[in-house]
């Protein structure tokens, strides 16, 4: 096959050859190997080799893409005549190069010099092909005067710029070489001092370079895999970078990871994240056309519990507003199903009591949480979580760590996670956030806050006041009579009448959603009130006009009537009637905004589901091309998916039962993982051995 491959050094030479890309040679120190030249093919007379009298090297010396960090030169005195003569410099070659046809110019950049202007040096190159069996094939670039003299100060000087070379084909094992020398017709006979310098780097002095405009290509070799990770140990999600260091150019990659050695990635450099506590073997197969090779690595990556939990998922805060310091609400359940925005599944991994949950931010620092307590099951919760930072394109994480039989110590924490927090643990109201009204007696027991009714009222009224964009919210119960009124919401902190709360009792099962903006109060009937059961009620200030309200997160009620300004207080509490008994266990003051932020969950552990045990046959154990070979899955536990790979290079194959052609000679090895959403199992390895038409080995 013919590649061809142009090359540049200077920015026309780019312009000219628009975005092929170029390859340089440098002329190193390096003695070259393998198939050489003889040192000189030019039909000039020498009349001084500095390559064999005062070189560093006799033989020819090594081009490579890469410029080296010595300064070597092949210095010498020339012989002392007037007449025309000729110096030789040296030769070099390249390594073995792939079958292709180079097109394009080629530019030559050299580091010279003569101790006398008088003396009219003039760099000579030739360039040819050099056959793989030792021969001399043809001139690339004829022996040339560059019309440039040498300077009197060694300085890195293009002497040939782009000069054309066309459909010069090479077959694999060729190698290019160039030599260097000069002609000298001085005006003077004093003997004259010459010097090519090589071997430094290119933007040095002694960057001697030859440079063409098709990209120059060599013969695949198999690569020899290996590859490095970092961190190799950490908590879980423990998240480790792979580096490939494989050597000869591989062009494609297989990582197989995790415990049981599942097929993770086929990128060169992957990122990948260690879910679960454990131990794992990390292999990589590196290959291009001329093979693979593996590299095995067993124990490498130790992912150890973070938080004391076994399981975690992140999720995505989606807003349409950026928000700070802002309550996140989700519902966990500890049975199994398919989790939505507002409802997240555990599948059975948490504890009934719920204290193995805890919800940070990606590197695993805890955010403020907590539980609605006494509105919690054994298999269903509501929690709040504190984000610090929402953005407004739906990319903010968090992450949510749970399932730990042997957990004692819960972590959340409600005064960390809102604005407002009181839980009423202890014997007597906490008056550091509370200022009361009312001439009866308000009890705190069992976490609870009860407030007895009275003709006066009985009203709690948080120390800090909220404007708009803030809601309050509590578990709360009245046991009502005629004439009494409950209320949960804002109010003012002064003698006038503000309030945006539910309050007003208007007869069984009713009450008022209420607002008073001082100068008198306006209300909508709520129809959700009874004698017997706790409600966790809302009232939301989401902007100066109007509030909203509800209860049990369900029916939503609006008022925008006699809406006061300003900030106001968090309160419950009671009016009215000595009949009637309030009750709340909790009330918290939480941010909000008519577009509520929600979470979406990133990555959910499966349930119920376990990984295939992966394994297949196939149709033959010598293969004569150009026969097909058959591949079957007899993986167990369902796969739904399947990915093979043949060992040649070819592109890996996801039907479950495929064929295969196998165009070249030799033994590849057959990898199959089969995956379903419990998870990836990865068969043991087979091999196939493809022979010629000619005879089976």
């Amino acid at each position: 096959m013919n590649i061809k491959i142009p090359i540049f050094i200077l920015l026309v030479s780019l312009l000219l050859v628009g975005t092929a890309s170029a390859t340089t040679f440098y002329l190193r120190d390096i003695p070259a190997t393998g198939v050489v030249p003889n040192a000189k093919q030019s039909a000039d007379t020498i009349t001084d080799d500095f390559a064999t009298t005062n070189a560093t090297y006799a033989a020819p010396a090594q081009m490579l893409e890469t410029a080296g960090s010595g300064t070597f030169s092949n210095t010498g005195t020339g012989t002392s005549t007037a007449d025309l003569h000729y110096t030789h410099y040296g030769t070099w070659v390249t390594n073995a190069l792939a079958a292709q046809t180079v097109d394009g110019t080629v530019t030559i950049g050299l580091s010279m010099l003569e101790t006398n202007a008088k003396q009219n040096l003039f760099p000579r190159v030739k360039i040819y092909r050099w056959y793989a069996n030792d021969t001399y094939a043809s001139d690339l670039l004829a022996l040339t005067d560059s019309g440039t003299e040498v300077g009197t100060t060694a300085s890195l000087v293009t002497y040939f710029s782009t000069t054309a070379i066309t459909s010069r084909t090479f077959d694999e094992g060729d190698r290019i070489v160039i030599e260097i020398e000069d002609s000298s017709d001085p005006t003077e006979t004093a003997a004259r001092i010459h010097t090519l310098q090589y071997g430094g780097a290119a933007a040095g002095a002694y960057g001697s370079y030859v440079t063409f405009s098709d990209t120059i290509t060599y013969p695949a070799v198999a690569p020899v895999a290996a590859f490095s990770g970092t961190p190799t140990s950490g908590d879980a999600p423990l998240e480790v970078t792979f580096t490939d260091a494989s050597t000869n150019t591989p062009t494609n990659w297989d990582w197989y990871m995790w415990a049981n050695e599942t097929k993770t990635s086929d990128d060169q450099n992957p990122v990948i994240t260690f879910t679960t506590a454990g131990t794992y073997n990390i292999r990589l197969y590196a290959s291009n056309s001329a093979g693979g090779d593996w590299e095995n690595k067993t124990g490498y990556i130790t992912s150890k519990n973070a938080n004391h939990y076994s399981n975690w998922t992140d999720f995505y805060v989606n807003s349409t507003s950026a928000q700070t310091d802002y309550q996140v609400k989700m519902i966990l359940d500890n049975r199994t199903g398919s989790s939505t925005t507002t409802l997240f599944y555990t599948n059975g991994t948490t504890r009934s009591d719920w204290i193995d949950v805890a919800w940070t931010d990606t590197s695993n620092a805890t955010l403020g949480f907590w539980k609605e307590n006494r509105t919690d099951t054994a298999t269903n919760t509501t929690w709040w979580i504190k984000v610090p930072s929402i953005s407004n394109d739906n990319t903010t994480k968090i992450r949510l760590f749970y399932g730990n039989a042997s957990e004692t110590t819960s972590y959340m924490s409600g005064n960390d996670t809102f604005e407002f927090f009181d839980d009423f643990e202890g014997s007597s109201l906490n008056m550091g956030k509370w200022t009361k009204s009312g001439t009866v007696t308000i009890t705190v027991s069992n976490s609870t806050v009860t407030f007895p009714g009275d003709a006066g009222g009985s009203w709690i009224k948080s120390i800090p006041t909220y404007g708009t964009n803030y809601t309050v919210r509590s578990r709360f119960k009245a046991n009502l009579w005629s004439g009494e009124s409950p209320a949960v919401g804002f109010v003012n902190a002064g003698t006038t009448n503000y309030a945006l709360i539910y309050g007003s009792y208007v007869t069984a099962g009713q009450v008022n959603l209420l607002a008073n903006d001082g100068t008198g109060a306006a209300s909508t009937v709520i129809t959700m009130m009874d004698n017997t059961s706790y409600k966790v009620l809302e009232v939301k200030r989401n902007s100066t006009t109007s509030i909203l309200a509800s209860y049990n997160d369900t029916t939503q009620f609006s008022h925008s009537t006699k809406i006061p300004a300003g900030s106001l207080n968090a309160s419950i509490g009671a009016a009215g009637d000595a009949g009637g008994t309030i009750f709340s266990d909790w009330i918290v003051v939480r941010k909000s905004t008519m577009f509520e932020p929600f979470l979406t969950a990133n990555v959910k552990i499966s349930g119920g589901v376990s990984a295939p045990v992966a394994s297949f046959t196939k149709s033959a154990t010598v293969l004569r091309i150009p026969k097909v070979l058959t591949v079957t899955d007899t993986s167990t536990n369902t796969p739904t998916s399947w990915e093979w790979s043949w060992g040649d290079g070819t592109a890996n194959s996801t039907t479950q039962n495929p064929t295969h052609q196998y165009t070249k000679r030799g033994i590849y090895t057959i990898n199959l993982a089969a995956i379903n959403a419990g998870g990836t199992g990865v068969a043991t390895a087979q091999t196939v051995r493809v022979v010629g038409y000619e005879n089976l080995w």
